[in-house]
Order: C-alpha cells, then structure tokens, then sequence
C-alpha cells in the first residue's frame, strides 16, 4: 500500500532551532590580561625563565649557575633569572640531593628555600623575554599552550620567545638537528646511586656551558645599547628574528 507523507507543520529550520545550545567560543587560558599589565610597565630589567620538567634539577641548576655567571660579568643587576616545570607532579619539594651534590661539587649556590614551581603558559610568556627549556619535550609542554595564542594573535609571536638552552652551547649549537640540542633528563630512569650523580654532574657541566655561551650573547647586545631599556628592547628584536624551534607539533598544529 503506498502511503502519503503529510507535509511538515513547520519548517525544518524553526523544527531544529539550537539557539538555546549555542555557547560562545571560550579559551582555557590567555596571555591578553598579562599582557596588558606589561605594556603598562616601565622595568628595564631583562627576566630570563629556565624550564625543565619537574624544576629540581636541570632547570634549577641553570636559573643557578646563570645567576652567577650574570653577577661576575657585571649583569646581575640588569637580568633576572627564575625556574619553573612544566608538570606539577614536584611542585613544592626542593632540588634533588643529586642537583645539590652536584651544585656544591660546582661551587654554585642553589636558591635559598628554593620549591619547585609549575610554569604559567598565559602570563610567563608574556612576563619574561626569553624562556629557556631543556628539550622536545618541554618545549613541546609549552609551546602546545604558546602556540595556540599565537594562532589567536599572528602579531604577537610568542612562541619565538621559546629557544632550546642549547641553541647557545658551543658544542651542541654547531649541529643541525635542533634535537642534538636538547639537553636531556639525568634523572630519567631513577637509577639513584654513584651512577645517577655522575649523569646529573655531567649534565650540570653542559648547562654550565651553554649558560655561558648565553651570557656572551647578552654581552654583545650589551655593548651595543646605551642603557638597560635599549638593553631589553635589542633582545625582544634578536628573538623577534630567530625562527620558531622544532617541537613535537601535534597534528592540528601542523601545516599541512
């Protein structure tokens, strides 16, 4: 038996009506309130962040060891250096007693009451000029958050603001693969013992050399500058110049 279909009472468009469950695009995070608070102000002090995983031991050591090397250069005053981890699982405790062993064994002194601290995506890559990381993977830790605002905001470019510290090591900065600049977790792996102090003290070594390597690029845009304000002006241009570092880029992120 063929049957007849009865027309529709109302149209299809005013049937389906989803007005109601429409809700307005919205971001977990956002650089745009700290970033209007930096605009506002008039340090000319350079902030420099150190970023590892956990913050107690690769990224504590260098915010350490550049500290000094900036006071004996004479740029202690002029560069601010903090440290901070990309995950939260050591937020709170202090070095590792390897990271201490091998601060002392350096004559470097760890910050007082130090705790480790989880980074901020939203206002530290608007607070600080330049953000230093170990490896891919905290590279990739941040820049999955960085990378989003600058999709927001082309003009901004913050994710230039995030280098791999071994870009500025003699040894590591010569290879070509950016990967061959990473400098990698001694702790990964918890083997403890002589050999796990060995691998942080090695690593201490490395991160000694690449902060120095760093510290001779602030130098020569030092000598270049008239005071402090043109000091931090000529390095925000530098990173503005450099091109993006290559990270663990998920699939949406990537160019096609």
């Amino acid at each position: 038996m063929q049957t007849i279909e009865e027309p529709l009472k109302e149209p299809l468009s005013q049937e389906l009506d989803v007005s109601n469950s429409v809700v307005d695009a919205s971001y977990r995070s956002t650089p745009w309130a700290a970033q209007r608070e930096k605009d506002a102000s008039t340090s000319s002090v350079i902030q420099i962040l150190m970023v590892s995983e956990s913050n107690v031991c690769r990224s504590v050591l260098a915010e350490a060891i550049l500290k000094q090397q900036l006071a004996d250069c004479g740029l202690g005053d002029m560069v601010q250096v903090q440290s901070k981890g990309t995950r939260e699982y050591n937020v709170g405790d202090g070095p590792d007693i390897a990271a201490q062993a091998a601060a002392q064994q350096m004559g470097i002194e760890l910050p007082r009451d130090f705790q480790a601290r989880q980074i901020n995506p939203e206002r530290d890559i608007v607070q600080f000029d330049i953000v230093l990381v170990m490896d891919k993977f905290t590279a990739a830790d941040v820049l999955r958050e960085v990378s989003v605002y600058d999709t927001i905001n082309k003009d901004a470019q913050y994710s230039l603001k995030v280098r791999r510290l071994g870009e500025y090591h003699p040894g590591l900065a010569a290879t070509k693969d950016q990967e061959g600049q990473d400098i990698g977790d001694p702790l990964y792996g918890n083997v403890g013992g002589v050999d796990e102090l060995a691998d942080v003290e090695q690593t201490a070594e490395v991160i000694r050399e690449a902060c120095d390597g760093f510290v001779q690029f602030l130098l020569q845009l030092k000598s270049e500058c008239a005071d402090g304000a043109a000091f931090r002006v000529a390095l925000q241009d530098e990173v503005r110049n450099m091109q993006d570092i290559d990270w663990l880029k998920p699939p949406m992120l990537s160019k096609a």
